[in-house]
């Protein structure tokens, strides 16, 4: 997603420059032209795209099938049909927040604005749909939204509605805070649940070679009663080999 985000900007600020100079008789000119309104043209389908795809695996879900996307989405989507339509969200998010950042330069408060009405539609579509298929992945996805939301906020500081120098200092420190209390909760997240499964995998390894031994000890006492068997059954034939000691 990040590279829909590049080629977002990188196909505007080409037809953004070679507007500004109007003239498109070299042939680079003309050739960097087209090539930006192919990836415009191909970035701005994208989330279209992802659209027509989810309403098709959405009908195949209604016809019965259990799970027509495959490993396509890390969403649960025979939980929650919501799901099928996160890469929707995603992408939309994405696009609308390249169009503001490149034709809303002159209003950075609408910029900001426009963010965080989008952040906060993320938000409340991931909170109540909760389109993920672990707990773990819900909340993280959820507390990293807020983290962005309320940096956006912090925003609104450095620009012109805040003009005083220590104000924004303070706001600076904050977002500051903000990002690094971000940053080091998905590390530690990320450390805990390493460890975690690495314990739950050494505990299966454990459980697993405990099965083993209680298989194996159970294969060997039945081979014993068997053999004890085999024996019972054939001590008449095997009493005129029998050695006995003594005159």
């Amino acid at each position: 997603m990040e590279s829909y985000v590049e080629i977002q900007i990188g196909g505007l600020l080409t037809l953004l420059l070679l507007n500004k100079h109007e003239d498109f008789s070299t042939y680079n000119e003309f050739y960097a032209t087209v090539l930006a309104f192919v990836w415009l043209a191909i970035s701005y389908y994208i989330p279209v795209s992802q659209y027509r795809i989810a309403v098709a695996y959405l009908k195949k879900l209604e016809e019965g099938e259990s799970d027509p996307s495959g490993d396509l989405y890390f969403a649960d989507v025979k939980k929650e049909r919501a799901a099928l339509f996160i890469h929707v969200v995603f992408y939309s998010r994405r696009l609308l927040f390249v169009q503001a950042a490149m034709f809303l330069q002159e209003y950075p408060t609408f910029q900001i604005g426009t963010h965080i009405m989008s952040t906060g539609a993320v938000i409340m579509y991931l909170g109540y749909n909760l389109p993920y298929k672990t707990k773990y992945q819900n909340t993280t996805e959820i507390v990293n939204e807020l983290a962005v939301l309320f940096a956006n906020y912090h925003a609104f500081t450095f620009t012109g509605f805040v003009p005083e120098f220590e104000t924004r200092e303070i706001t600076g420190w904050s977002l500051i805070g903000v990002i690094a209390l971000s940053i080091g909760g998905n590390c530690l997240a990320i450390v805990f649940f390493a460890f975690k499964d690495m314990l739950d995998k050494l505990k299966e390894y454990k459980r697993e070679q405990t099965r083993k031994k209680l298989f194996a000890e159970k294969q060997r006492i039945i081979e014993l009663k068997r053999m004890n068997t085999f024996l019972r059954l054939r001590a008449p034939q095997l009493a005129p080999f029998t050695l006995v000691n003594g005159p």
